[in-house]
């Protein structure tokens, strides 16, 4: 159980405890791993017998600290957490028993811990709507981001692309199913996803997207033709962004038309700015947009 934290004490907390609070925790290694650098205060339960420490430079980025988690762990599933998250009981025996399948990747079912708050409903529909309650569970083209687990030994095979893989974990996925291998959604692997809430939080956004679109047209090759044909289409990519978002939400879960409706300009907002940090990615590369995004992430007081 892998859990990246930052200087951002409090929700990390939490969520360690949620991970230590697991009926089976005697059989789990836990490595948190440690991004705050000299001087931070130490994270309650970070002593328990099951976790495992692995400190690192405050300048690591988010993908170099999950990779590194991938290269230490012991164990051969590797599942991660982020440190807004909170683990339901159940969920590391969940992970268990859906890896005794034929699986390299499994996902889980997703709640808001902070619906109706901010932009948090927009971000959550976004995001999550895919694997909001009820879940379906079966195999799938994609599992949540940042927050599933892989077979470790599959992982490994990704060799140097690792961290980058890990950073923008939809091509992961693409590159885990090019090869062959199956993804799998178990509903029962359940836990609260803190959303974000503030606008300032948008920021995250841009500098993620422009990691992920950098590294997809680096990663696939794309042609100089291909960057500008993608940099013309900006304004069509949100329309179609948004549609496709709407048109899954409500035909998983038509319940949720006010949410989707009354959060609408909140969504092609994020979505606005998603599309710029992808354009900007593919015309200029990724730059320092993942070192801004594991501040964002980890340490600042703004990201939710």
């Amino acid at each position: 159980m892998v859990l990246v934290v930052g200087r951002r004490r409090g929700p990390a907390t939490q969520a360690l405890h949620s991970i230590l609070a697991q009926p089976d925790v005697d059989r789990l290694e836990v490595l948190l791993v440690d991004c705050a650098g000299v001087g931070a205060d130490p994270l309650p339960g970070a002593d328990h017998p099951s976790v495992r420490r692995l400190a690192l430079p405050s300048r690591t980025t988010f993908g170099e600290a999950r990779a590194a988690a991938v290269h230490q762990a012991r164990t051969p599933i590797v599942a991660f957490l982020e440190e807004h998250c909170i683990a339901l009981p159940g969920w590391s025996e969940a992970i268990a028993r859906a890896h005794a399948g034929p699986w390299a990747g499994v996902g889980g079912e997703i709640y808001s811990a902070n619906p109706g708050v901010g932009l948090s409903d927009a971000v959550y529909l976004l995001g999550y709507g895919a694997w909001s309650p009820p879940a379906d569970r079966g195999p799938a083209a994609h599992i949540p981001a940042h927050d599933s687990s892989y077979s470790r030994e599959i992982l490994l095979q990704a060799g140097e692309a690792l961290p980058r893989l890990l950073t923008s974990e939809p091509l992961l996925q693409e590159w885990l199913i090019s090869r062959g291998h199956q993804l799998f959604v178990e509903p029962d692997v359940r836990f609260l996803h803190l959303n974000e809430t503030k606008l300032d939080s948008l920021k995250g956004f841009f500098w993620w997207n422009r990691v992920f679109s950098a590294n997809r047209a680096e990663l696939q090759a794309w042609s100089k033709r291909r960057r500008l044909a993608y940099g013309a289409l900006g304004p069509a990519l949100v329309a179609l962004r948004t549609l496709r978002q709407a048109r899954m939400v409500l035909r998983r879960t038509p319940r949720r038309w006010w949410s989707l409706t009354s959060n609408l300009p909140l969504i092609v907002l994020v979505n606005l700015v998603a599309v710029a940090g992808n354009i900007a990615g593919v015309a200029f590369g990724a730059s320092d947009a993942e070192a801004r995004f594991t501040n964002h992430e980890l340490n600042s007081s703004e990201a939710r």
